[in-house]
């Protein structure tokens, strides 16, 4: 995919689930953040007439992390939620629900 999406200078990744749950345990609360903020993978390679974006539920908030380095200066890196935010884009919404972390959060569970 374009871009430079690594983490570190080695082989790793992060399991979104783990930061969903310091969301729950955290309490962190949802915001309302602009699309156009948000750097993301292309999502030209996302099928519309398959199951992961005709069940993607816009309703729920996607993941973003803030305090990275972007392209254009984002405001916003995705971590999770390329299906709704594209669902979101294609019905025309300018803005999708977010739970957003820090850059220092996101690293504590980067595995190798």
């Amino acid at each position: 995919m374009d871009g430079d999406w690594s983490i570190l200078d080695v082989d790793a990744y992060v399991d979104c689930r783990d930061l969903y749950n310091l969301v729950k345990t955290r309490g962190i609360d949802t915001e309302v953040v602009p699309i156009n903020a948000i750097y993301h993978k292309p999502l030209c390679n996302i099928s519309k007439t398959q199951g992961r974006y005709l069940n993607a539920d816009i309703s729920l908030p996607v993941l973003l992390c803030t305090g990275t380095s972007t392209p254009n200066d984002r405001t916003y890196r995705m971590l999770d939620g390329r299906h709704r935010l594209l669902k979101a884009i294609s019905h025309g919404h300018s803005s999708i629900l977010a739970y957003v972390v820090s850059k220092q959060d996101v690293m504590k569970f980067v595995r190798t």
